[in-house]
């Protein structure tokens, strides 16, 4: 099986090592499931973890959140399981989803700025 994680799972597993997040890792790092993820989610959990509150709240200097972001990478398949992704994509039902007729008009907080 293979998962994205969200990035609170990440920092929740940072500051605080015996919880339920921790184990999820943990459970990655021993084969039971394949971590996934893109190279922005993987800048998101560095610029999250590194964030002081968080480093203050797991006891964590910048160094040893680097090192606990490394482990968690080594347990990620992510180039892999991308390459294999775009080879089964269908981008042509893709274009007919997005150019497709009905559907709601976007929420306030969906529009673009103008």
């Amino acid at each position: 099986m293979r998962y994205v994680l969200d990035t609170d799972v990440i920092v929740s597993a940072m500051r605080s090592p015996t919880g339920a997040s921790a184990a999820l890792l943990l459970a990655a790092l021993d084969g039971l499931f394949v971590m996934v993820a893109n190279v922005p989610l993987v800048v998101e959990y560095e610029a999250t973890c590194s964030l002081p509150e968080h480093q203050l709240a797991g006891g964590l200097s910048k160094t040893e959140v680097g090192i606990f972001l490394a482990e968690k990478l080594t347990a990620m398949n992510t180039a892999n399981f991308f390459t294999e992704r775009k080879n089964r994509a269908d981008f042509e039902a893709f274009r007919k989803i997005l150019t497709r007729e009905g559907g709601q008009p976007p929420h306030m907080s969906d529009e673009l700025p103008t």
